[in-house]
């Protein structure tokens, strides 16, 4: 049994105990865009400095050779670094539209280029970016 005592209408068709609720769902974790553009920008150089290593054999007596790669951006790869689902959210927001439109455009750009001159997998960048 239950500790919980709900009002005796609290299951009825048409209630409003919602309206209660003085505060629902979770706190945006960037409250300027200014926040969030700092943070993506560390991503950015984030990608940048950390480059993918493919290892490589060579040779008879196989000589290991370590070849940097370009790592590819991503929307979901920003979210997981940022700690939020996705951007949706803050494109929903009049402040936040402009800051949101600038990252799509510097992933665009990045990936677009690094496909453009080989570093990057031109069939997955096309798939990825249309």
């Amino acid at each position: 049994m239950s500790n919980f005592n709900a009002p005796s209408n609290a299951f009825n068709k048409g209630n409003q105990f919602y309206n209660l609720a003085s505060y629902t769902g979770r706190a945006k974790v960037f409250t300027t865009p200014d926040d969030l553009w700092s943070a993506a920008c560390s991503y950015f150089d984030w990608c940048v400095s950390t480059q993918i290593i493919e290892c490589r054999y060579y040779g008879n007596d196989v000589k290991l050779i370590e070849l940097p790669k370009m790592r590819a951006m991503s929307l979901q790869g920003l979210s997981n670094y940022l700690g939020i689902c996705n951007l949706r959210y803050y494109k929903k927001l009049a402040d936040f539209s402009p800051i949101v439109e600038k990252i799509h455009d510097v992933i665009y750009t990045h990936n677009f280029c690094g496909a453009a001159v080989g570093l990057l997998n031109p069939c997955i960048i096309w798939r990825r970016i249309g």
